[in-house]
């Protein structure tokens, strides 16, 4: 076991809870910790108001885990899809204030943040049908939420937040970030 513990911050894909990662707990080695972290809107966080701004709930983010971030002794970001952009999103703005960066940042399911296609998120922000048939399209949703109305509501207004986070968001270029960048993606992701 290494000497030091690492806080591995990990942020859900969009439409998903950060509890899509507690499984991850038992999986991976003890000096990992797996802090998932959860978004507005959602999970435990499901009375409070979604924001669906890019820079806003990145910097939010970053001001709700600052203490997590302190208190380790190192610390990692992981993301998945919309949670890769955020987390990128968040290291910059770390980088920006000249604060403590991520020992590593692991992305997965998502382009570069110069080489992002939103035409596809913003077909799907057209109504609740597009939407559903693009929640569809990607698979991974039980039959049972689209055959609720009300997990099927919950779930939309989920999935079109952070579809307007992501349309928010707009690259700007500047110099890499000075952390690892471990990326995954699957040879045969259709999206």
């Amino acid at each position: 076991m290494p000497a030091t513990s690492l806080t591995l911050l990990c942020l859900p894909c969009a439409g998903a809870s950060a509890t899509m990662y507690l499984r991850w707990r038992r999986l991976l080695p003890r000096w990992i910790e797996i802090a998932p972290v959860e978004l507005p809107g959602r999970g435990s966080r499901l009375g409070e108001r979604f924001v669906e701004d890019f820079d806003t709930l990145v910097a939010r983010l970053c001001d709700e885990q600052a203490e997590a971030m302190r208190g380790a002794s190192a610390f990692a970001f992981f993301g998945h899809s919309m949670g890769a952009l955020l987390a990128h999103g968040m290291t910059r703005h770390l980088h920006e204030r000249g604060e403590r960066l991520p020992l590593a940042l692991i992305a997965s399911g998502s382009a570069a943040p110069s080489r992002r296609d939103t035409a596809r998120l913003r077909a799907a922000l057209g109504d609740d049908a597009s939407l559903a048939a693009d929640l569809r399209r990607q698979g991974g949703t039980p039959e049972e939420v689209f055959a609720n109305a009300e997990l099927l509501r919950l779930t939309l207004d989920v999935l079109g937040a952070d579809y307007r986070v992501c349309d928010s968001f707009r690259h700007v270029p500047r110099p890499p970030l000075p952390v690892p960048l471990h990326v995954f993606a699957g040879r045969q992701d259709e999206i």
